[in-house]
């Protein structure tokens, strides 16, 4: 059974389809990219897929996360079974609480004491490489630079404990070095997170993290494949472009494979 099972689906504004009749699926412990440049619609897919699609828009199709359905349609709400990390840290966290605070909401939620989610903090910003965890509980957003940011997105999506992360151009906003350490962190999650759907327009951020992609162009899917036979053997020119552009960034053994 997919972890992530979407089929047809469509988004429209006004009548008018920004993506078509998109299908793909994430098996259990998966990462899998929806690649494609701005316009392509894969942020817009990651927004019917939280429940946070802008006003006017509407999705259809089917939706099911370890086979339970999931309604596309109705007001705008979270989903539990989804955890966001998105491209700029800063916005996705509030300025006037504690970074401890806003890791723990989700721990309490699940049930947790007060001294088991600070502990659990603790043990998720040890995970994504952040030292002196308890000042970083005690901190605020302002006193952390961007990738430190970042990181503390990724451990609260991770206390959500949520069935799909869904991880949506997570370096945009960062420097290379901050880049190369989310990157990392990403590749990392374990497989116990369920799933992993990254978003990106980079190629060889992909192929970094993830074993399988999806390339979108406006708002339909143009190409699948593992992340080696896509490089290697691109069937689309939209893809042929993309392996051109990143060839330099590209690992050794697929550097060589796309050579």
């Amino acid at each position: 059974m997919p972890a992530l099972l979407v089929q047809g689906l469509t988004i429209s504004l006004h009548g008018k389809p920004l993506v078509a009749g998109l299908d793909f699926s994430i098996e259990p412990g998966e990462k899998l990219a929806l690649l494609g440049a701005s316009g392509s619609g894969k942020s817009l897919t990651a927004a019917a897929l939280l429940g946070q699609l802008p006003a006017g828009m509407n999705a259809t199709g089917m939706l099911r996360v370890n086979g339970k359905e999931i309604p596309l349609r109705g007001r705008r709400h979270a989903r539990r079974e989804f955890a966001a990390i998105h491209q700029n840290p800063a916005a996705a966290l509030n300025p006037l609480v504690r970074l401890g605070r806003q890791l723990a909401m989700p721990l309490r939620n699940a049930g947790l004491s007060g001294r088991e989610a600070r502990e659990i903090s603790r043990e998720l910003l040890a995970s994504v490489g952040l030292a002196d965890a308890d000042r970083m509980l005690r901190s605020f957003s302002g006193e952390l630079s961007g990738g430190q940011l970042q990181r503390v997105c990724i451990a609260m999506a991770l206390a959500c404990r949520a069935d799909i992360l869904v991880a949506d151009e997570p370096t945009t906003a960062l420097d290379v070095v901050n880049q190369a350490k989310v990157l990392e962190i990403l590749a990392g999650v374990p497989s116990s997170a369920g799933g992993l759907l990254l978003i990106t327009h980079d190629l060889a951020a992909a192929e970094q993290i993830c074993g399988r992609a999806v390339v979108l162009q406006d708002g339909r899917k143009i190409e699948e494949a593992h992340m080696p036979e896509l490089i290697a053997r691109p069937r689309h020119p939209y893809t042929a472009a993309l392996v051109d552009s990143a060839r330099s960034s590209f690992a050794p053994p697929f550097e060589a494979a796309a050579a």
